[in-house]
């Protein structure tokens, strides 16, 4: 965006409803975004969708922007996951498109004059040449160079640390220079290409003539520089001789600096101490491997605990020696490797234990692992990590005969998009989609109708299957208690109304689906219900369902029972059965059946939604199971 536009008043212009700013805001935004975009991708029809998808979406949450002079790393990084988004849909499919050969420039394309600035050849030479480049290096370049980030920024965008944010630049700077050296220009010829390059993807003539790049700009500090240089362990960190660092019961082994691998991001690996998560430290910019002739679990964590969480299962072969991907759980689905029939199954169901014993997570807390493990009748070891934020990969072996085994925790938020946290299935493995079609579809529209104690129950929602999803279709539910109460939950909050519109009762986000599945977190329903109750420190009891093909979870309280039928297969709940005792110790009984649309059809709205007539009274309450919630209030009633 020119300097000369004033960007910050037009945000808050645009954001206190002023259509001419921001229609000007639209302009001067799409034209630096494109060429920002294409300097990344270096594929114009590419460059424009992305653009235009990023524009829709500034339109939809510029009102939630807070900080005006945020705007541009705001919009910039929406745009930069819809390039890491894309690359992962490629990769999904297989068919990788290269960029683009031959310079058709961006903008108004041929600058008039241009050539005047430099030869046909040699533009031609850097376009070819930076074509060539990894994604993650013109990232990186295009970041430093063009956008006038400093390091701490661009560490900030990949969500790295400031030391590994140097060292990648290094790494690209070394790596452009080498392939400009194989077209026959010099060492001299770095800031000459870097040069060319800003001014053939500018966006006019005017722009183009205002780029430069420093000699200044190129540097990163003899430790960084050391550190990217491939074989030097000097300057990295020094935390043992013999390259192995114990904490706790945790073991970690290190190794000198490697070139990453997938396209995006630099990790920055942590070590804790599993329990406390103190003393974390950063081995940069190189990434912790554990051995490969063994299990390993992978959890990825892009929210952070409690969150969403996605799932790779690393298998040992029949001989204990080539592992492989058994079970795969992205932001894009299910899969499951056959392995002996050389088949993928992408399947509507979470992974869940074949002794359908509860799903344990490394983040889970220990009063919840040790209710779990009393409940059980048994313990299940689970190396513990605390202390971890958004963007955070735990890959695991489990303990041996000699009580050993081996964690890491990486921190790099764009892991769903690196290669090696993607499948490692032979090239001609046949996929078949099980799936049903709202699986396909990766949400669906659901209602819930019955009665608890006499008292009429209904209810409509919006159901994501997976994490992507998610992020387009928010989960939902309203629910209706008779003619006295309305829950109405988003991703933001839950409200408890009354029908005069009055608020009585709020909830924390987290409570969202509270008690029923919530498939688009990453686990199979019947751990997600056992796992709610097991954090509100209800016990629960599995059993297989007589003549179905579906589980029963029975929860047991003071005051009652919830007994929920799960379809494992469709990994949905189909109905829940209530047995609740009033004041007077008099047993009631109540269903609610959920039904779920196979077409994207919305079921009509019932529901009267209240205007919000005020908070007189509300409180606001952490912990709830919505079912045994419903089961309370209607039977008080």
């Amino acid at each position: 965006m020119p300097d000369s536009i004033d960007y910050t008043e037009l945000v808050e212009k645009a954001q206190h409803g002023d259509d001419e700013s921001l229609n000007r805001l639209s302009e001067y935004a799409r034209r630096r975004l494109y060429t920002y975009v294409y300097r990344l991708t270096m594929r114009e029809e590419l460059s424009q969708d992305i653009v235009q998808e990023s524009m829709l979406e500034m339109f939809r949450f510029l009102d939630k922007l807070e900080r005006a002079d945020r705007f541009w790393p705001w919009l910039r990084r929406i745009a930069l996951h819809k390039v890491y988004h894309h690359y992962t849909r490629e990769k999904a499919r297989r068919t990788v498109p290269m960029p683009e050969h031959g310079y058709a420039g961006v903008g108004e394309q041929e600058h008039e004059g241009l050539t005047n600035l430099v030869t046909q050849e040699l533009k031609q030479i850097v376009h070819d040449t930076m074509v060539h480049l990894r994604a993650r290096y013109r990232e990186v370049l295009v970041m430093r160079c063009y956008e006038d980030m400093g390091y701490a920024q661009i560490a900030e965008e990949l969500g790295c640390s400031e030391f590994n944010a140097r060292v990648l630049f290094f790494r690209a700077k070394k790596s452009l220079a080498k392939q400009l050296s194989r077209r026959g220009l010099g060492k001299g010829a770095l800031l000459t290409a870097l040069v060319v390059f800003g001014k053939i993807t500018a966006p006019s003539e005017a722009a183009a003539g205002q780029i430069a790049v420093t000699a200044a700009a190129t540097k990163v500090g003899i430790t960084a520089a050391v550190a990217g240089t491939a074989g030097s362990k000097a300057g990295i960190v020094s935390l043992a001789a013999a390259g192995v660092i114990t904490v706790g019961a945790v073991m970690v082994t290190t190794q000198q600096p490697q070139e990453p691998q997938g396209d995006y991001g630099i990790p920055t690996v942590s070590l804790t101490d599993g329990v406390s998560g103190a003393g974390q430290v950063n081995l940069a910019p190189g990434s912790v491997r554990i051995p490969g002739n063994v299990q390993q679990d992978w959890w990825f964590f892009p929210d952070g605990p409690d969150k969403s969480v996605m799932m790779r299962k690393m298998m040992p072969d029949r001989h204990g020696k080539q592992p492989y991907c058994r079970w795969l759980q992205n932001n894009l689905g299910n899969h499951d490797f056959d392995r002996k029939r050389s088949v993928v199954y992408m399947t509507n169901h979470r992974m869940y234990s074949e002794n359908l014993s509860v799903m344990r997570l490394p983040t889970d807390s220990p009063a919840m692992s040790r209710f779990i493990s009393r409940v059980e009748g048994r313990s299940t070891e689970v190396r513990r990590v605390a202390g971890i934020g958004s963007g955070t990969l735990v890959i695991a072996t489990p303990p041996d005969a000699a009580g050993g085994g081996t964690v890491q925790v990486i921190q790099h938020p764009s892991v769903m998009y690196e290669q090696y946290f993607q499948y490692d299935w032979p090239a001609d493995v046949r996929v078949e989609d099980r799936r049903d079609e709202m699986h396909k579809r990766g949400w669906t529209y659901f209602t819930v109708t019955g009665q608890i104690a006499g008292v009429s129950v209904k209810g409509l929602g919006c159901l994501p299957f997976v994490y992507e999803s998610s992020l387009k279709h928010k989960p939902r539910l309203k629910l209706q208690l008779g003619d006295r109460l309305i829950i109405d939950q988003t991703g933001e909050r839950t409200h408890v109304f009354d029908l005069s519109g009055r608020v009585r009762t709020t909830f924390a986000a987290e409570t969202l689906f509270a008690g029923f599945g919530r498939p688009w977190m990453g686990l199979h329903t019947i751990d997600t219900v056992r796992r709610d109750a097991a954090g509100q420190e209800v016990r629960f009891e599995t059993r297989k369902a007589k003549g179905k093909d579906a589980v029963e979870v029975e929860l047991t309280w003071r005051e009652g029972r919830l007994i929920y039928e799960i379809d494992m297969q469709a990994d949905l709940i189909r109905t829940i059965r209530f047995y609740v005792k009033d004041a007077a110790g008099i047993e009631h009984e109540g269903a609610l059946n959920f039904s779920y649309n196979e077409q994207a059809d919305r079921p009509a709205d019932e529901i009267m939604t209240p205007r919000v007539g005020g908070y007189a009274g509300a409180r606001h309450l952490d912990g709830v199971l919505w079912p045994l919630y419903l089961a309370q209030k209607a039977v008080a009633r």
